[in-house]
């Protein structure tokens, strides 16, 4: 059509950074005391599903000075930095003190969620950092939910918008939700049914197969087969 030039959006750059003392990388071996490295590899995943490029991704040990360090290195070449754990009230969670150290302004800290309750939402040199749990499940439930948005609103990519309908529990689900509350589903001819295994935020291996999130109301005493839920699909 003679046409030489159009206007496009380029990919967003993400850098991720994984926090903790206790974090080994897949494929080296596991020591007393340590556990596997998912988060990176599972939010990575999903980021490229997103279209976007990852700079760098990084384990880094459970120190203010140098996580502190690496968001500096980062913040001029990503439009955002995404964090898992570290964001609790333990001693060993320093993205409090990360956040101080480097005057970001956090927007938020801890959501009426769970699993995810203690995320949290800076902006440094005007690029957002979210940081999230370094529980599994926690960390990608609150990444579908937050993180997903995030980059729908700076790629402008239709297809991440979030989709939430409506569908009819095939399993009981007897947990009292006093807050809101998100478990995993499977969802299929207009149903939705329960992964086996356990429901965890420290549990990865029940959300194999799974397709949505079940966003569950605050105060639902307990789901029953028939009752009607919402679900966002992933």
């Amino acid at each position: 059509m003679g046409i030489t030039q159009v206007l496009v959006k380029r990919k967003p750059r993400i850098g991720i950074i994984s926090t903790g003392d206790e974090i080994v990388s897949s494929g080296k071996p596991l020591s007393k005391g340590k556990i596997y490295d998912s988060n990176r590899i599972t939010i990575s995943m999903r980021l490229m599903d997103f279209g976007c490029e990852i700079v760098s991704s990084k384990i880094i040990e459970d120190e203010v000075c140098q996580v502190s360090k690496e968001i500096n290195n980062l913040i001029d070449k990503v439009d955002v930095i995404i964090t898992t754990g570290g964001v609790s009230v333990g001693k060993k969670d320093i993205m409090h003190e990360v956040i101080n150290k480097i005057n970001a302004d956090r927007l938020f800290w801890r959501v009426r969620m769970k699993p995810g309750t203690p995320a949290i939402y800076s902006i440094y040199k005007k690029t957002p950092i979210l940081s999230l749990s370094g529980n599994p499940f926690a960390a990608i439930a609150t990444f579908e939910i937050m993180g997903k948005e995030l980059i729908y609103k700076l790629s402008g990519d239709e297809d991440l918008k979030q989709i939430r309908i409506k569908s009819v529990m095939e399993d009981n689900f007897l947990k009292e939700s006093k807050g809101r509350r998100i478990v995993r589903g499977i969802y299929k001819n207009n149903k939705v049914y329960l992964p086996q295994g356990g429901h965890s935020p420290g549990m990865m291996a029940s959300m194999l197969g799974c397709n949505c999130l079940i966003d569950i109301k605050p105060g639902t005493k307990q789901l029953l087969k028939g009752d009607e839920v919402d679900i966002i699909l992933i």
